[in-house]
């Protein structure tokens, strides 16, 4: 384990037998893209959530009152907004590998990976999905997928999701898309993206964002029916990837062609 690594158990840690996990590239994305299995946990007796934050966000935008902020004091700003929020919706756990936001460590991040992994056994895990624009969220998916390939023989989750987080999945042909509803009434979904203050205050008001997101993808998932959801995020299937060990550049590739084909068709079933 990454020598700076820290695991946090919050003092009312919910635990069931069901495990959800999800593994970020950063404090605030795992609110950003699983909100689903936070809702899902809180709802049911049976399943608690844990949550991986892979690199330290050392190097996170800032302004107004963070202007000045260190390096090194985000990075404790940073885990003590993800301890609250972790405390607030009662997470069985958060390990804080405290990576830089860089390649060079790969192998460490995927041994890392595996042996929580093994630890706690998810049903389901949650990551960045593998479309997304952001380099260190394919970083880190790439890790988990390489780190999932490695325990094959031994444990495979039940479903393993690619979230929504720098890129929308709107585009995903309705075979390839995943819908989570996220319908929440009680503010919760806004309230724990708002903790991150050192974000939402210092320039990148996550809180709003993410939840119009939602709200936007319920109303435009169907075009011929009244919405059923108010607020939904989308994913893809990423067990593919590891099950039958599918490079992810060309299940990229795969989902981008059935984009492509999608919009093709429709247009020349109208081109004169």
């Amino acid at each position: 384990m990454n020598p700076k690594a820290e695991f946090y158990l919050p003092a009312d840690a919910k635990r069931g037998p069901v495990k959800y996990l999800c593994v970020s590239a950063h404090a605030d994305d795992t609110e950003i893209m699983a909100f689903h299995g936070i809702k899902t946990s809180l709802e049911r007796e049976d399943t608690e959530f844990n949550a991986v934050i892979v690199t330290d966000g050392a190097g996170s935008s800032r302004t107004g009152k963070y202007k000045n902020v260190t390096d090194a004091d985000m990075v404790r700003l940073r885990n003590a907004e993800q301890k609250a929020v972790a405390e607030k919706a009662h997470y069985a756990g958060v390990w804080f590998l405290n990576y830089e936001s860089r390649h060079e460590r790969m192998r460490e991040l995927i041994d890392d990976l595996k042996e929580i992994i093994i630890k706690i056994s998810p049903k389901v895990i949650y990551t960045h999905n593998i479309c997304d624009s952001h380099r260190t969220h394919i970083m880190t998916v790439s890790a988990l997928i390489a780190a999932l390939k490695e325990l094959k023989d031994v444990y495979c989750p039940e479903s393993l999701f690619g979230m929504e987080t720098w890129r929308d999945l709107d585009w995903l042909p309705e075979k390839n898309k995943l819908l989570f509803d996220v319908s929440c009434s009680n503010g919760l979904d806004a309230e724990l993206l708002s903790m991150f203050e050192s974000q939402t205050a210092g320039g990148k008001r996550y809180d709003l964002a993410a939840v119009a997101r939602r709200e936007a993808n319920a109303t435009f998932s169907a075009s011929h029916a009244v919405d059923n959801f108010t607020k939904i995020s989308y994913g893809m299937d990423l067990l593919p990837l590891v099950k039958e060990e599918i490079p992810m550049s060309l299940y990229a590739v795969r989902l981008i062609d059935a984009f492509a084909n999608e919009v093709i068709h429709n247009v020349k079933e109208f081109e004169k």
